[in-house]
Protein backbone atom coordinates (compact mmCIF):
# COMPACT_ATOMS: atom_id res chain seq x y z
CA UNK A 1 0.00 0.00 0.00
CA UNK A 2 1.51 3.31 -1.14
CA UNK A 3 -0.70 6.24 -0.14
CA UNK A 4 -0.29 9.65 -1.72
CA UNK A 5 -2.43 12.75 -2.11
CA UNK A 6 -3.52 13.47 -5.68
CA UNK A 7 -5.06 16.64 -7.06
CA UNK A 8 -7.89 16.37 -9.60
CA UNK A 9 -8.80 19.54 -11.53
CA UNK A 10 -12.59 19.67 -11.92
CA UNK A 11 -14.76 21.24 -14.57
CA UNK A 12 -17.55 23.45 -13.38
CA UNK A 13 -20.28 21.27 -14.79
CA UNK A 14 -23.16 19.34 -13.23
CA UNK A 15 -21.61 15.88 -13.55
CA UNK A 16 -18.25 14.49 -14.57
CA UNK A 17 -16.10 11.39 -14.12
CA UNK A 18 -12.54 11.42 -12.83
CA UNK A 19 -10.07 8.59 -13.34
CA UNK A 20 -8.71 7.58 -9.96
CA UNK A 21 -7.96 4.43 -7.95
CA UNK A 22 -10.11 2.07 -5.85
CA UNK A 23 -10.43 3.06 -2.19
CA UNK A 24 -9.98 6.76 -2.94
CA UNK A 25 -10.64 9.07 0.03
CA UNK A 26 -11.79 12.59 -0.95
CA UNK A 27 -10.21 15.17 1.38
CA UNK A 28 -11.29 18.63 0.23
CA UNK A 29 -12.17 20.94 -2.66
CA UNK A 30 -10.78 24.43 -3.16
CA UNK A 31 -10.04 26.98 -5.83
CA UNK A 32 -6.42 26.98 -7.04
CA UNK A 33 -5.17 29.38 -9.70
CA UNK A 34 -8.74 30.15 -10.76
CA UNK A 35 -9.79 26.51 -11.14
CA UNK A 36 -11.81 24.13 -9.02
CA UNK A 37 -9.72 21.23 -7.62
CA UNK A 38 -10.42 18.09 -5.60
CA UNK A 39 -7.73 16.54 -3.40
CA UNK A 40 -7.91 12.85 -2.52
CA UNK A 41 -5.83 10.30 -0.70
CA UNK A 42 -5.17 7.31 -2.95
CA UNK A 43 -3.39 3.98 -2.73
CA UNK A 44 -1.15 3.85 -5.80
CA UNK A 45 -1.22 0.04 -5.77
CA UNK A 46 -5.02 -0.10 -6.15
CA UNK A 47 -6.98 -0.83 -9.33
CA UNK A 48 -8.31 1.91 -11.59
CA UNK A 49 -11.69 3.47 -10.89
CA UNK A 50 -13.93 5.95 -12.70
CA UNK A 51 -15.60 8.10 -10.04
CA UNK A 52 -18.60 10.38 -10.61
CA UNK A 53 -18.38 13.92 -9.25
CA UNK A 54 -21.27 16.38 -9.01
CA UNK A 55 -20.78 20.15 -8.83
CA UNK A 56 -24.00 21.88 -7.79
CA UNK A 57 -24.33 25.63 -7.76
CA UNK A 58 -26.19 27.37 -4.94
CA UNK A 59 -29.86 27.66 -5.89
CA UNK A 60 -29.70 24.89 -8.49
CA UNK A 61 -31.92 21.80 -8.14
CA UNK A 62 -30.46 18.69 -6.51
CA UNK A 63 -30.56 15.54 -8.67
CA UNK A 64 -32.82 12.77 -7.34
CA UNK A 65 -30.05 10.19 -6.83
CA UNK A 66 -27.89 12.23 -4.45
CA UNK A 67 -28.29 9.54 -1.77
CA UNK A 68 -25.46 7.74 -3.66
CA UNK A 69 -23.09 10.69 -3.20
CA UNK A 70 -21.07 12.06 -0.28
CA UNK A 71 -20.60 15.77 0.31
CA UNK A 72 -16.95 16.86 0.04
CA UNK A 73 -17.15 20.62 0.47
CA UNK A 74 -18.29 24.06 -0.62
CA UNK A 75 -16.14 26.42 -2.66
CA UNK A 76 -16.62 30.13 -3.25
CA UNK A 77 -15.32 31.80 -6.40
CA UNK A 78 -15.02 35.38 -5.17
CA UNK A 79 -14.13 36.76 -8.63
CA UNK A 80 -17.29 35.45 -10.26
CA UNK A 81 -19.37 35.62 -7.07
CA UNK A 82 -20.44 31.99 -7.42
CA UNK A 83 -20.62 29.16 -4.89
CA UNK A 84 -20.39 25.43 -5.70
CA UNK A 85 -21.06 22.36 -3.60
CA UNK A 86 -19.09 19.26 -4.54
CA UNK A 87 -20.27 15.66 -4.04
CA UNK A 88 -18.47 12.41 -4.90
CA UNK A 89 -20.25 9.15 -5.64
CA UNK A 90 -19.79 6.43 -3.04
CA UNK A 91 -17.61 3.68 -4.37
CA UNK A 92 -19.66 0.57 -5.09
CA UNK A 93 -18.07 -2.67 -3.93
CA UNK A 94 -17.79 -4.80 -7.05
CA UNK A 95 -15.97 -7.75 -5.43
Amino acid sequence: MINKIYKYPLKITDEQAIKTLRGVQPLCVQMQDGGLCLWCEVDESAADLSLQVRVIGTGNPMPSNMHCFDYVGTVQDFHRRLVWHVYVQREIDRD
